[in-house]
């Protein structure tokens, strides 16, 4: 009899001990946790208890495992943003250099292979501005038209230069002719006038193409800066319409579901006043119509 207490009495304590040990396996849910104790208090020998213990430290250690290779994908998703963000700022990458190193960064597998790409893009940001830099300083050198005595200080500004764009308008600045100026002012004015209007949330393709259509044909940059008011108003104009078409839609939808609720409306007198509403051009029309209906089914 005693040993029968004893062997109770350490069966119990084993059970205890290993409820402990599953309360503190931290990836396993209170339900799972809940469902092993039950286990346990069930268990008749120790053999069975540890073997539900050891199932559970398994089922935590595979939560745990699956933790962290989530933690990594999000790791590695955020070091991909960084580094887009990083390239996107460069401003010496051609489109097509900089598409490429983006589609690298897409394509890595882990945060050093990220910052390795990042650092390439850098590097080749530094040798198109350097190289850029050079070429410029030769055509200054070789120009015959410069003052010689100018020459260094152009350079000089060169030298200072943090971008190629930068660059180039200091050789051209230097180098074309007025008439050669403002052809290039005028390409640059209908470049940008052109992003602008693309960007517009407003206009229909139709209407971007038309309205990039006259800005290619414009002469100069006054033209160009109207053509650009111009399709600002008309997606601003479109933006209104566009609201203003919600609002009597929301309108008719509302209005319909007044009028099918309405008991004291035959079938018949429904139909007709949900015919006119679908005609109605206005909130207000739509609203008269409610306001009839009501009076005739309150009747």
């Amino acid at each position: 009899k005693d040993k029968e207490n004893a062997d109770a009495k350490t069966l119990d304590e084993a059970k205890e001990t290993a409820k402990e040990v599953i309360d503190k396996l931290n990836n396993l849910t209170p339900e799972e946790k809940d469902a092993a104790k039950k286990a346990v208090d069930e268990a008749e020998t120790k053999e069975a208890i540890n073997k539900i213990v050891e199932e559970a430290k398994a089922k935590d250690k595979a939560e745990s495992d699956k933790k962290t290779e989530e933690e990594k994908a999000e790791e590695l998703k955020k070091a991909k943003e960084t580094a887009k963000a990083e390239v996107e700022a460069l401003k010496n990458l051609t489109n097509e250099e900089k598409k490429d190193f983006l589609d690298k960064i897409d394509n890595a597998t882990s945060p050093e292979e990220i910052q390795t790409i990042v650092d390439e893009a850098k590097a080749k940001d530094k040798e198109n501005l350097d190289k850029a830099k050079k070429e410029a300083k030769d055509t200054i050198d070789k120009n015959q038209d410069i003052d010689p005595n100018k020459k260094d200080a152009i350079k000089e500004e060169i030298d200072k230069a943090d971008t190629v764009d930068e660059v180039k308008d200091i050789v051209d600045n230097n180098t074309l002719t007025p008439e050669q100026k403002e052809a290039k002012e005028l390409a640059k004015a209908k470049e940008e006038a052109k992003n602008e209007i693309n960007a517009l949330p407003n206009l229909s393709n139709e209407e971007k193409n038309a309205f990039i259509d006259q800005i290619d044909k414009a002469k100069n940059k006054a033209e160009v800066a109207k053509i650009l008011e111009d399709a600002k108003a008309k997606d601003l104009e479109n933006a209104k319409t566009s609201d203003e078409k919600k609002a009597l839609d929301e309108a008719k939808d509302n209005a319909k579901k007044a009028i099918e609720s309405m008991d004291g409306l035959t079938p018949e007198e429904k139909k007709a006043y949900e015919d006119e509403i679908d005609k109605s051009t206005t909130p207000q029309e739509v609203q008269d119509i409610v306001d009839r209906a009501k009076e005739v089914s309150d009747k």
